[in-house]
């Protein structure tokens, strides 16, 4: 089942002969244990009632020795779910193992931030990674089609480059040539990440560094002066005359 969908569960009290004891009817307590949390926190629905504790006291109703409740769970991950019913001689029943699946993507967080490239006009030398979310923070590991497009999302004077469309693979979406070209430093440099139906992202700002410039000096047959490399925007002190 996929989290957050029903599970109907049928609880059915036997007799000492192993046949169902239709003598059994009412509101009983019956306790639900072995459930997991999701990572948001939330673990799932019996009957409509939210799970909060670890185990929970429910009261369901029996008729003829058996009731059916609706239960709901929100981790994707294995779960081995037991039940404990009052006025039971033997009250624990047996395990049922159900693991539900993630649903599809909710949200998206950048979960490998980029860093700047180490030399004007590189690529980012970290690139990011965008992994997407169930409604209950699951990673959708069954997620293969969603696209997420990056785009500049700061107001500086540079140009994003590579390829700005990655295709989830399991939930995981991995860029791997995103770069930069600037002439001037950029100090807050940031990317925005945008999917059909989800909110957008952004990852964190990294400066970029000027472009350098290599300025070399024609002595008219003087003595040589050496050459200069600065940055963009710089400004040039002035060398020894030659001679």
């Amino acid at each position: 089942p996929t989290v957050g969908s029903d599970n109907i569960i049928t609880l059915s009290v036997k007799n000492a002969l192993g046949d169902i004891d239709t003598t059994f009817n009412g509101i009983k307590n019956v306790t639900i244990f072995g459930y997991n949390q999701a990572p948001n926190g939330s673990i799932g629905h019996l009957n409509g009632q939210p799970l909060t504790s670890s185990s929970q006291l429910v009261a369901l109703g029996f008729t003829n020795g058996v009731a059916t409740v609706s239960l709901k769970l929100n981790a994707a991950t294995t779960q081995s779910i037991g039940f404990i019913v009052s006025g039971v001689s033997t009250a624990t029943t047996n395990s049922l193992t159900i693991t539900p699946v993630a649903g599809s993507a909710a949200s998206m967080k950048v979960t490998t931030d980029l860093k700047a490239p180490t030399i004007n006009g590189g690529i980012f030398s970290q690139q990011p990674v965008v992994t997407l979310y169930d409604a209950y923070e699951n990673i959708s590991v069954n997620d293969y089609t969603k696209v997420i497009t990056v785009a500049k999302k700061d107001a500086g004077a540079w140009m994003l480059t590579g390829t700005l469309t990655a295709k989830a693979n399991a939930g995981i979406v991995s860029f791997s040539d995103l770069g930069s070209v600037n002439a001037a430093n950029v100090s807050s440099a940031q990317l925005s990440f945008d999917a059909t139906g989800l909110g957008q992202i952004t990852s964190s700002a990294v400066t970029l560094l000027p472009k350098p410039f290599t300025v070399s000096f024609d002595v008219n047959g003087g003595s040589p002066v050496i050459d200069l490399t600065i940055s963009y925007g710089d400004k040039i002190i002035a060398p020894t005359a030659p001679t």
